[in-house]
């Protein structure tokens, strides 16, 4: 787990994201787990690229904005995952 957001590079926030969400997590979750502020504008950043790039799956896919999303690692994000942590 992180503890400087200030030092969250884009790489590293994928990295944790992709790791944390091999089991299923909440968006509010996943901001805490970054300590990053939990606004629209983190999720934004962090969590919808991911989603777009489909490294990362929600459970909600036609009301994509809704909080009580569950997101969890694809099996794209695990084949990205073991290239960057490799």
């Amino acid at each position: 787990m992180l503890t400087d957001a200030q030092n969250l590079s884009p790489e590293e926030a994928t990295k944790q994201i992709l790791g944390y969400c091999t089991e299923p997590h909440g968006r509010m979750a996943i901001l805490e787990h970054l300590h990053v502020p939990l606004t629209s504008d983190s999720y934004d950043k962090y969590i919808k690229k991911l989603v777009d790039d489909k490294l990362i799956a929600s459970d909600l896919l036609v009301v994509r904005s809704a909080k009580k999303q569950i997101f969890v690692t694809t099996r794209k994000g695990l084949t990205f995952l073991g290239n960057i942590s490799a």
